[in-house]
């Protein structure tokens, strides 16, 4: 994540999009299986009985399952293809540079190559 993107209005609501995200990440057959076991275990150890907090404190014992949660969510999305992550959260492949048109060989009789910047000229 570079220091060029917009941040998010709110917390609540990028965590909707990371969930989203997930979804779709989890379905994905370009996910590898391995990595799809991460939020499975997250969900696994919030339905297991035995927490590193018991669930009978108030406020504490949802806190383990919670961190659970959100570490799990954060790890698969980060071990998933960063290609595949860009392509569902929305951010293109971006090259900037020049580039320069290379005639092929039908017409040869026209200058040999063309050069052009990145405004088009």
């Amino acid at each position: 994540m570079g220091a060029s993107q917009p941040r998010s209005p709110s917390a609540l609501l990028q965590l909707v999009r990371t969930f989203t995200l997930a979804i779709r990440l989890f379905f994905d057959s370009r996910v590898p299986l391995w990595a799809k076991i991460v939020p499975l275990a997250a969900v696994a150890y919030i339905i297991f009985p035995l927490d590193i907090l018991p669930d009978f404190i108030p406020g504490f014992g949802q806190l383990d399952d919670l961190t659970i949660l959100l570490v799990g969510l954060w790890a698969f999305v980060h071990l998933c293809p960063g290609a595949v992550v860009r392509e569902y959260s929305g951010e293109a492949d971006v090259v900037d540079g020049s580039y320069r048109v290379i005639q092929d060989d039908e017409s040869k009789q026209g200058p040999a190559n063309e050069q052009i910047d990145s405004s088009g000229r």
